[in-house]
């Protein structure tokens, strides 16, 4: 699975986790059941932030050694102080309780399409603490470790590629409203297409470094 998805439903007051059957598998939540893992005491200091925990308390009975047990999820990017994954849970929370006209529409939203320079960036944020635009004593080391970035960002995209882009089963789809012929087109559309334009990508390459014509394979198949 090239993703784990939370889905909120503020009709349904629940919140959905979407997880390979080894991690949990597909688990639904009342929102009344939900908190998110944020220590009271932490200060705000530059750098110092990190992923937005959110779970449930859940009964278990398969624990032998307790009943209770705690089922929970990474949201989002890493964020990058304590102020900012505050205001990343208390988004969600007034979308859920106060509903979407509560809180502003996301400026944009994360792109599902593998992506190298994506893959390095994301490669290159997780390897030290804070970011590029955080820790700047960090910012030398980053630049030194270019080569070993690149070589961690391509494997990154390499998995991406041999994983498949997953979604939630039909009762989930049809509490949220999704549209069936879109939901398809998009997971054909996820899986089907990157490992395409990456050949292709990685031909034209090729061909410019042998000075090939680029339109070689297209005659072999008789297209043109």
């Amino acid at each position: 699975m090239r993703r784990l998805v939370v889905r909120f439903n503020r009709e349904t007051r629940q919140m959905y986790f979407l997880r390979p059957t080894f991690l949990g598998g597909v688990t639904a939540y009342n929102w009344d059941e939900i908190d998110a893992a944020l220590p009271k005491d932490m200060p705000n200091h530059e750098g110092v932030g990190g992923m937005l925990v959110i779970g449930a308390i859940t009964r278990d009975g398969v624990n032998p050694h307790s009943q209770i047990t705690a089922d929970g999820a990474f949201v989002g990017n890493a964020c990058r102080d304590y102020q900012h994954l505050l205001s990343f849970w208390e988004y969600i929370r007034r979308f859920m309780e106060d509903g979407p006209d509560a809180v502003p529409e996301p400026r944009r939203r994360r792109s599902k399409w593998p992506n190298p320079l994506a893959s390095m960036w994301t490669v290159s944020r997780l390897s030290l603490p804070g970011g590029f635009d955080l820790g700047r004593s960090f910012l030398w080391l980053r630049l030194v470790l270019t080569p070993v970035f690149v070589i961690w960002g391509l494997g990154h995209y390499a998995s991406l590629l041999l994983c498949y882009e997953p979604r939630f089963p039909k009762a989930i789809r049809v509490a949220s409203h999704e549209s069936e012929a879109r939901s398809l087109l998009a997971l054909l559309g996820y899986n089907l297409l990157p490992p395409l334009y990456t050949a292709a990508g990685l031909w034209l390459h090729y061909a410019w470094q042998h000075d090939l014509d680029w339109c070689l394979p297209l005659q072999q198949l008789g297209w043109l």
